[in-house]
């Protein structure tokens, strides 16, 4: 038996691994089909380069890199990549604008990419025995001298750990902050798009120390500290990642509707798009058209002056929902508001009444589909 053969293994983490692999492939599906892509570009990018990460990690940890030591250490220059693509996901979705020095932010990854260089031309046997050294101690193997400098400039032996994990949690914080900023001039709808990107950059900042904290605490071959997590740490992370990702998709489905292509030829600008919409929102919010029972399209398009087909539009385009879904929305807030205060004293087939629902079912459906529970419970457990 070769030593190849003698080291492969598929365990827990292995296994772990393959299913944070199916999981990236799954994201990369979900939002690069039926006209989601151009909305989340960016987050695709961004998962394309977890799978890159977790498909490394799986030939590490089940021993086959033995058999391809080629790809071996090829996925941490993308690591660089991570702040930068999740940040320009942000202000994407927060309908910022770039300017033209962003290319600047992908200036680390194509010098760390260009300067690996120096250890993807090494000798496949070479790349073996450090690999067997690092993650496989206890096989006897011969040392191999390099062809050439691998780390001319040490950079790798100073702070590319510490500087990957500074410069992941950096763009998740300013990703954050972002979004903080931004938060105040939204209103209630467009609020709950907000806590997506809290959630995926709360994810890569946790991700940032994990990796620190895991693999981080050697400079220049000094130890400053032993990192409390297991080496595999990084590895199980990024798997969690995708877990986490794909378990907000299936319990908020309702926050990623998308474009219709019926509006891929439309003339309308983003900056009118925009005025329209707020326009729109204030109309509907200052007089609260939502509570009358009557409430429909064509009262809208009247009361602000835009055919029913822009207002459509507009709607779904500026924030991925149609008119009724808008509607709801509003009412069902506005239920949670009454049932919350204190001299609610009114019963539900009145409340339902009250915000624009001309039955007690259709409330009640529309109220349980949006918080898991009927108005009473949600009253009861809300005030205990």
């Amino acid at each position: 038996m070769s030593v190849s053969d003698s080291i492969l293994e598929f365990g827990p983490i292995t296994t772990a691994i393959v299913f944070g692999i199916i999981q990236a492939i799954y994201i990369i599906c979900f939002f690069s089909l039926k006209g989601r892509f151009s909305q989340h570009k960016f987050l695709v990018y961004l998962t394309g380069a977890l799978l890159i990460m977790q498909v490394e990690s799986f030939f590490i940890q089940s021993g086959y890199m033995s058999l391809f030591p080629h790809i071996f250490l090829i996925s941490i220059p993308f690591i660089f990549l991570l702040g930068p693509l999740a940040y320009f996901y942000t202000i994407g979705q927060l309908k910022l604008k770039g300017t033209r020095t962003d290319f600047l932010h992908f200036l680390p990854f194509v010098f760390y990419f260009l300067y690996s260089f120096n250890f993807y031309f090494q000798k496949g046997i070479f790349k073996k025995f450090l690999y067997l050294m690092e993650f496989r101690p206890e096989v006897d193997v011969v040392p191999i001298p390099i062809a050439f400098p691998t780390d001319p400039w040490n950079i790798q032996g100073l702070v590319v750990v510490e500087f990957l994990s500074i410069h992941l949690f950096a763009y998740g914080l300013m990703s954050i902050l972002s979004v903080l900023k931004t938060r105040k001039r939204k209103n209630d709808i467009e609020q709950e798009n907000l806590y997506w990107l809290y959630y995926i950059n709360s994810i890569l900042m946790i991700g940032a120390l994990v990796l620190f904290f895991s693999q981080g605490g050697v400079i220049d071959g000094h130890e400053f500290f032993t990192p409390p997590f297991p080496r595999y740490s990084a590895d199980l992370f990024s798997v969690v990642a995708m877990y986490l990702i794909v378990f907000y998709l299936l319990i908020k489905k309702g926050h990623f509707k998308f474009s219709s292509k019926k509006y891929s030829k439309s003339s309308l600008s983003s900056f009118y798009k925009r005025e329209k919409l707020n326009q729109i929102i204030q109309l509907i919010e200052d007089n609260k058209l939502y509570l009358n029972t009557g409430f429909s399209l064509r009262m809208l398009s009247e009361r602000s002056g835009l055919s029913m087909h822009k207002i459509s539009q507009i709607l779904n385009e500026e924030l991925h929902v149609n008119f009724v879904d808008l509607t709801n929305k509003y009412r069902i807030e506005e239920a949670k508001k009454r049932l919350l205060s204190d001299d609610f004293d009114s019963k539900m087939e009145q409340l339902a009444y009250d915000i624009g629902y001309k039955s007690k079912s259709t409330f009640f459906t529309l109220f349980k589909k949006e918080t898991n529970s009927t108005p009473s419970n949600f009253r009861k457990n809300s005030r205990i």
